[in-house]
């Protein structure tokens, strides 16, 4: 309030307090002041109120789209098709959903060597 009024109070009659730097738009005083900082407080709350608001819808939309994108993963690990022609078993050595592959790779695989030989 008081970089507020610096900039923009009113001179008073008695010049108990000073013209503002760039123009004379709000009167000053005590209740003036206590006005001013009352409605700016106003204001404050309700950007605080909307803001919560915002906020808690966002991070809801933020979660919906997390669990859409998990379940997609989990989604295309059981139905991606993993045959013996299939570009992601070629390219990548994906197998789908097998205990074979899993057991192979749960189980340890020690080498003499550090380097494997």
């Amino acid at each position: 309030v008081e970089a507020m009024l610096g900039a923009f109070g009113a001179a008073s009659a008695d010049g108990a307090f000073k013209a503002g730097s760039l123009a004379e738009v709000f009167p000053q005083g005590y209740w003036m002041q206590y006005a001013y900082a009352s409605a700016l407080l106003l204001v404050c709350l309700v950007i605080v109120a909307i803001g919560a608001r915002v906020f808690a819808a966002s991070s809801f939309a933020i979660w919906l789209v997390l669990m859409l994108s998990i379940a997609s993963v989990f989604g295309s690990l059981l139905f991606n098709d993993a045959g013996a022609d299939s570009p992601l078993r070629a390219d990548y050595g994906y197998t789908g959903p097998s205990l074979a592959t899993l057991r192979s790779n749960m189980a340890p695989h020690f080498q003499p060597n550090a380097d494997g030989e």
